[in-house]
């Protein structure tokens, strides 16, 4: 894994293993620090964050998906991680009313950050590829009110993949898809990467 906090992390990790007096041996200590992956994170927007960007009446990711719940997906990643393999995590057994893919700042620096545009085509390859429909939102890349260029209405089967360097219009985007094909069902925006 990339990156200096990495290394502090796996001292850290270390540390902590000798200092529990644990039984585990140098060797496998060794094992774990060379094969560890990190496929993404998760990042849980609180309701206050939610209000705070307009998207009162969601709900954020607190502890597990709800499975009665509408899903939309924003994802940003770093480069250094496993864009395919995450992309496969969340697309085996769930099911999500749209995927938006955007960009932030890692470490405060954009130098690691992995391209939305990059991001969703590896996301529609793993669609394509585990049979998810899904409709590519080509038009949405940077448009200033993406919120308002989403269809939202419609087959609600087939999944909306759209992409953008912006977080904020991934979110609304998002609240507009829930707001208008969830009718009395909740909705959840899950915000990872």
């Amino acid at each position: 894994m990339l990156g200096y906090h990495q290394l502090q992390n796996a001292v850290t990790a270390t540390c902590a293993a000798l200092c529990l007096r644990w039984q585990i041996s140098d060797g496998s200590i060794l094992s774990g620090l060379e094969n560890t992956q990190l496929l993404g994170r998760n990042q849980f927007l609180k309701k206050e964050e939610l209000d705070a960007l307009g998207l009162s009446g969601s709900m954020a990711l607190l502890d597990g998906v709800c499975q009665d719940s509408m899903l939309v997906l924003v994802v940003a990643m770093a480069s250094d991680k496993d864009h395919v393999g995450f992309a496969w995590e969340f697309l085996t057994g769930l099911s999500f009313e749209a995927i938006f893919l955007t960009e932030v700042n890692i470490a405060g620096d954009k130098s690691r950050t992995t391209s939305a545009l990059f991001l969703r085509d590896i996301w529609a390859e793993a669609c394509s590829n585990l049979g998810v429909k899904f409709t590519p939102e080509n038009s949405t890349y940077d448009l200033k009110l993406l919120d308002a260029s989403v269809p939202c209405t419609g087959n609600s089967t087939t999944t909306i993949l759209g992409a953008s360097s912006s977080v904020i219009r991934c979110l609304k985007a998002s609240h507009k898809v829930l707001q208008e094909r969830k009718g009395k069902q909740p909705g959840t925006i899950v915000v990872t990467g």
